[in-house]
């Protein structure tokens, strides 16, 4: 695939498959794994810019490993490696984590950057886009691309594992027993669940609890 068919397709998710990139494709999110943040770049055969274009989305990629293996220009370290996301927080129901992927392209593609979040399947560069990043793919945009960089920032849902697999359903129980049973094909701002020492609040949005 070439720069000109992926703006038309205008689907990174669709794009990253057709690549062989295809885990966890916006196309083919299911209840278990949610992408947050993704970066697919075309790149020219230069180890630099690729790490330069890695340091552009350093702040987002929250790895002590993948941060010294970026200081030290370690490229072999990291690529198509998953790095976990650190958190400081003790209670976690969710894992974050980046996929980072480089593959072939073959085909004469100039150097591009496409960049999609939660509210946006491709953000527009003009708008969405920061300095640094508006000089980075100024930068690219005159080469020829031999690689597609992809880094892909997900959340895999750590309650998962009770939901029931047929009808996608959640079990919700407290010192009584069977409180409620919820389907996660619905949205719910706030569900109360009561309990012993008080109440917990419970939202469902687009699968993930």
């Amino acid at each position: 695939m070439n720069r000109r068919d992926f703006i038309k397709i205008g689907s990174i998710g669709f794009a990253s498959l057709t690549t062989g990139i295809g885990v966890g494709s916006i196309l083919l999110n299911d209840n278990k794994e949610y992408k947050n943040f993704s970066v697919y770049a075309f790149l020219p055969d230069d180890k630099k810019i690729i790490l330069d274009c890695l340091n552009v989305f350093q702040h987002k990629i929250k790895n002590s490993e993948f941060i010294y293996y970026l200081n030290n220009k370690r490229l072999t370290e990291i690529i198509n490696k998953r790095f976990f996301v650190e958190k400081e927080n003790n209670f976690i129901v969710s894992k974050s984590f980046v996929d980072i992927k480089l593959i072939n392209v073959n085909n004469n593609t100039k150097g591009d950057i496409f960049v999609s979040n939660n509210s946006n399947l491709v953000l527009d560069p003009k708008k969405d886009f920061d300095q640094k990043l508006l000089a980075f793919r100024e930068r690219i945009n005159s080469k020829e691309s031999k690689y597609l960089l992809s880094i892909e920032l997900k959340e895999r849902n750590l309650l998962s594992n009770i939901i029931l697999p047929k009808n996608n359903m959640i079990e919700i129980t407290n010192e009584k027993g069977l409180f409620e049973k919820i389907s996660l094909t619905k949205n719910y701002s706030s569900v109360d669940i009561p309990g012993s020492i008080g109440s917990t609040k419970l939202k469902i949005n687009n699968g993930k609890v």
